[in-house]
């Protein structure tokens, strides 16, 4: 028994620029450098004139590499914060029955030793500071990035639609 595909949605960098709110060249600089090591799910053609295609987990993925980027990190802190995200972690804040996940996270360290690690939203920075041991830390609110990245999708895909 045959099931049919789901077309997932795909985007070109300049669909991408404007559901992220930023400059096509901004979104080119994290895809040509090897700093950021961020890749398209692909790519059509070859050469001069190709056109990368960008699932929403690589939007999403962007996403949160601009959001660290305005607040004043590092490419390389921002490539090893995005290394230790797995695209499960990327997927919305929805699981597969409906129930909404509370995508926190706490980036602990520097760019030499840092770790990504999923929190409870009700936790304190107390809480934090004491099971963490570090002078450094970061919450990370995934889902607040990923919602506001889903509804200007909508918004663009209701826009090409209309």
């Amino acid at each position: 028994m045959d099931t049919p595909s789901v077309r997932l949605p795909q985007f070109g960098t300049g669909e991408v620029a404007r559901i992220l709110g930023v400059e096509v060249w901004r979104i080119q600089s994290y895809l040509d450098s090897p700093k950021y090591q961020i890749t398209p799910a692909g790519q059509l053609g070859s050469g001069r004139g190709f056109r990368r295609v960008f699932d929403e987990t690589d939007v999403y993925r962007l996403g949160i590499a601009d959001y660290l980027v305005r607040d004043g990190f590092s490419y390389k802190y921002i490539s090893k914060a995005l290394q230790q995200l797995e695209d499960e972690d990327l997927l919305g804040p929805f699981d597969s029955e409906g129930q909404e996940l509370d995508r926190v996270y706490v980036l602990i360290g520097g760019e030499e030793n840092l770790q990504v690690k999923r929190i409870e939203r009700d936790k304190t920075i107390e809480d934090l500071a004491k099971r963490f041991k570090s002078p450094s830390l970061y919450l990370l609110d995934i889902n607040k990035i990923i919602i506001e990245i889903q509804k200007r999708i909508r918004e663009i895909q209701k826009r090409m639609k209309g």
